[in-house]
C-alpha cells in the first residue's frame, strides 16, 4: 500500500525520525506503553557510609592554594571553566551555570565505573529537536552502564534525574518543589530516551513493568533560593558513591560551595 499522511500523532512518540518530519511506520503486534506508570519507591540508604565535611579553614586553605595557580580558563573533561566563575560560585547567592554543574557531574562519573552523564545541553537539544541530534543521544550507550545522570536547567532552577539501569529505578531530585511538578513535564522525555537507548542496545522494546520512581527526598530540600545546583551536584555524588553527607543548609552552604569548587579543581582520577 502506498504511504499516506499520518494524522493525530506527536513527533516525540516515535523512536527515530528525520529532520524533515517524515516518519515511516509499520504495523507490529508488540505492546508499547507510551505513558508508563512507575511504582513509587523510597531511597534505601541503610548500606551507605557516612562522611563528615572538612573544617572550613581546611577547605579555604585548599581553595586558595588551587586558585593561586588558576588565572586562565581550564578544562574539566569536555567543559571549559572560567576562574572568575570558580571564585563567584562560592558565594551563597551565585546561581550555577550549565558549564559548572555539568563539569562537576562529569567529575562524579569518574569516581567509579558504569556512570555516564547526559548533560543539560544535550537534554535541551533533545527537547528542542527530538532525535535529530542522534549522535549526542545514542553514543553514550546507557544500557551498557549502570547509572545515567541527567541534569535539567528548568527556568533558572536545577533538577536532576538519576536513572539507575541496574536497579530499574528513576530517582528524581527537585530541591525546591513547585506545583505542578517538573517531574511530569520531563518524565515523557526520560521515558523516550530510555526506550530509544534500550532499542539501540538490546534490539527490543523496553518493559517498564518493574521500574520504580523515587521522588520523595525530604533530606534534600533547600532553605534558600539559589543553591539548587549545589544540591543536585552533591546528591549525585552521594548516590553514585553510596555516601551520606551532612545536610546542606544556609549555615553551611558556603563550605559546601567551596567543596564543590575543590571537586572541580582537584585532578581528575584516571
Amino acid at each position: 500500500k502506498a504511504y499516506e499522511p499520518l494524522l493525530g500523532y506527536h513527533f516525540n512518540d516515535f523512536i527515530i525520525a528525520s529532520s524533515t518530519n517524515i516518519v515511516l511506520c509499520y504495523k507490529t503486534n508488540d505492546d508499547l506503553d507510551l505513558f508508563p506508570t512507575f511504582q513509587p519507591s523510597t531511597l534505601d540508604m541503610h548500606d551507605w557510609k557516612e562522611k563528615n565535611n572538612l573544617y572550613s579553614f581546611i577547605l579555604a586553605d585548599a581553595f586558595n592554594t588551587y586558585m593561586s595557580h588558576r588565572d586562565k580558563p581550564f578544562k574539566v573533561g569536555p567543559y571549559e571553566l572560567n576562574p572568575t566563575d570558580i571564585f563567584n560560585l562560592i558565594e551563597p547567592k551565585y546561581e550555577l551555570n550549565d558549564q559548572l554543574l555539568n563539569a562537576h557531574l562529569y567529575k562524579t562519573t569518574t569516581l567509579t565505573t558504569g556512570i555516564v552523564l547526559f548533560d543539560s545541553v544535550s537534554f535541551l537539544k533533545y527537547c528542542l529537536r527530538g532525535f535529530r541530534t542522534t549522535a549526542e543521544i545514542i553514543d553514550t550507550q546507557w544500557f551498557n552502564n549502570d547509572i545515567v545522570l541527567v541534569p535539567i536547567h528548568n527556568s533558572r532552577h536545577w533538577i536532576l534525574f538519576i536513572i539507575d539501569i541496574e536497579k530499574k529505578t528513576i530517582v528524581f531530585l527537585d530541591s525546591l518543589p513547585s506545583n505542578p511538578s517538573p517531574y511530569e513535564k520531563y518524565k515523557h522525555y526520560i521515558v523516550q530516551l530510555l526506550r530509544t537507548h534500550h532499542f539501540y542496545s538490546k534490539k527490543s522494546s523496553i518493559n517498564f513493568t518493574n521500574w520504580k520512581v523515587v521522588s520523595e527526598l525530604h533530606d534534600w530540600q533547600q532553605d534558600d533560593t539559589t543553591s539548587c545546583g549545589i544540591y543536585c551536584a552533591f546528591f549525585a555524588r552521594s548516590y553514585v558513591t553510596a555516601t551520606k553527607y551532612p545536610n546542606i543548609n544556609k549555615a553551611n552552604i558556603r563550605n559546601n560551595r567551596v567543596q564543590f569548587a575543590l571537586h572541580l579543581l582537584e585532578p581528575t582520577k584516571s
